[in-house]
């Protein structure tokens, strides 16, 4: 009878988890958190930036080298994906919502892997695209970005100093979650983690390698 009722408070638990939260948005506009407290969740400037990644796909890991130069101004992205020995086994060009890949290899080839991966990207550096937006808090008295994105709702949670994470529900189901921690000289996240729920099942583990403006 415990372990059933266990069971019963971990499926709730769970449930409650992956569907989207109640926020607690006050009349008085004023003890609503400022939008600009959310602002190191997004890039600021363009950058070019390198990161070790460890890919994990169910009991399998990859290991590569993420290169990523990226404009939050002009939403464009330019990525390679490199083996830890330094061949390039991908490089694409995302602009103007299409993807132009310059180079693949082996499983890299896909049109969707590459527009897959750009969105990615785009979820942890830019900030959504029309949308709606409200600030409040969770249950937990963290301050919350709330975004409405057509079918998708997109929440920004301050979790710590330099601490934040990302959620994106669709159809009130959690699909993607990003967790990020600790920040660089440059004032960038050194530690990223994404966990995809939307299908296909996989994790990557970011740490920055190094990072600069670029014109």
């Amino acid at each position: 009878m415990k372990r059933k009722y266990t069971a019963c408070i971990l499926m709730v638990f769970c449930v409650s988890c992956s569907t989207v939260p109640k926020l607690m948005v006050s009349k008085n506009t004023l003890e609503n958190p400022s939008p600009d407290s959310f602002a190191a969740a997004f890039l600021d400037r363009p950058c070019r930036m390198v990161h070790s990644i460890e890919a994990r796909f169910g009991s399998r890991s990859m290991y590569v080298l993420g290169v990523t130069v990226a404009d939050p101004f002009q939403r464009t992205l330019d990525s390679a994906i490199l083996t830890i020995e330094g061949l390039v086994v991908f490089e694409a060009r995302y602009a103007d919502g299409t993807v132009t890949i310059r180079r693949s290899i082996d499983h890299f080839k896909s049109q969707d892997f590459a527009m897959a991966m750009m969105k990615d990207i785009m979820l942890i550096f830019f900030p959504p695209e029309y949308s709606s937006m409200t600030t409040g808090r969770g249950i937990n008295n963290t301050m919350i970005c709330r975004y409405y994105i057509e079918n998708d709702i997109l929440d920004i949670e301050l979790t710590g100093l330099k601490a934040w994470s990302k959620k994106l529900y669709r159809d009130k189901k959690l699909i993607k979650e990003i967790t990020a921690s600790d920040l660089s000289e440059q004032g960038l996240t050194k530690k990223l983690v994404l966990e995809s729920r939307a299908g296909t099942d996989y994790t990557l583990h970011m740490n920055l390698i190094e990072a600069e403006a670029v014109r």
